[in-house]
């Protein structure tokens, strides 16, 4: 069933999307804690960022990787290039509405401003908003987001494509 609802590129960027904000999120109650925990100036180590990172680009990896493996070259640029020939306005659509997203929230402290709906919201300080204020930063200010909220509905259109190539054969 899962199979059906995300075969449309556009519940599977909704999925990218709020598959990023759950990671992110999770990551943020993490933070959040540790800092309280000892103090603002934690550290986290530099295996924490690779492994968040791992997790957020996983499915995509593991994509690439078997395409690799099995010596699929030609049917992962093919698919490339029929997602973008076959769904290039939505991506620009996409892209549009994700720079409008981007340019419009601003962090402050203990604030975050939307300027597209003209909404500042501020916040006491408590456990809660200090998770929602690291998540905000994390979803908007964090170059990894960033780059995954560009690639993965692309990504995620190629894997589905290489994904019906191969039930064709």
């Amino acid at each position: 069933m899962l199979k059906k609802v995300l075969q449309p590129p556009f519940w599977g960027m909704v999925f990218c999307v709020f598959y990023l904000i759950g990671i992110k999120y999770l990551q943020s109650i993490y933070e959040v804690k540790k800092i309280m925990t000892y103090g603002r100036g934690y550290q986290f180590s530099f295996l924490f960022y690779i492994m968040q990172t791992a997790v957020i680009w996983l499915p995509f990896m593991i994509l690439i990787i078997n395409c690799v493996l099995r010596k699929e070259w030609k049917i992962l640029f093919e698919s490339s290039k029929k997602v973008i020939q076959r769904y290039w306005m939505g991506f620009v659509v996409y892209f549009a509405a994700l720079c409008l997203v981007l340019k419009s929230v601003g962090l402050g402290d203990m604030y975050y401003d939307i300027s597209f709906i003209n909404v500042t919201v501020d916040m006491m300080p408590s456990f809660d908003t200090y998770v929602v204020m690291n998540w905000l930063y994390h979803m908007f200010e964090s170059i990894n987001s960033i780059l995954f909220l560009a690639f993965a509905p692309f990504m995620y259109c190629v894997g589905l494509m290489i994904l019906q190539e191969r039930k064709k054969d």
